[in-house]
């Protein structure tokens, strides 16, 4: 199962990732800062399975960036 992240925070980002990470059925696609570059990494192709958001992000919040999931890409989990 892939998964990608959301998060500005970047020390809380990779602890989570490193914890994710230790499971073998999971694995971290990529971190991102806003869900402006999340948009952009799965619409390169990089779809994951289940999305980790922080709701609380500049540039495009978790909120929007749901929105837009649910719409444009309705089979991964957020």
């Amino acid at each position: 199962t892939t998964v990608a992240m959301a998060d500005d925070h970047y020390l809380v980002a990779q602890a989570l990732s490193g914890l994710i990470q230790q499971f073998d059925e999971y694995e971290v696609l990529y971190t991102v800062e806003n869900g402006r570059e999340l948009i952009t990494r799965m619409q390169a192709g990089d779809c994951p399975d289940i999305v980790l958001l922080d709701l609380n992000m500049p540039v495009m919040d978790g909120f929007a960036t749901a929105t837009y999931l649910k719409v444009h890409y309705a089979a991964v989990k957020i």
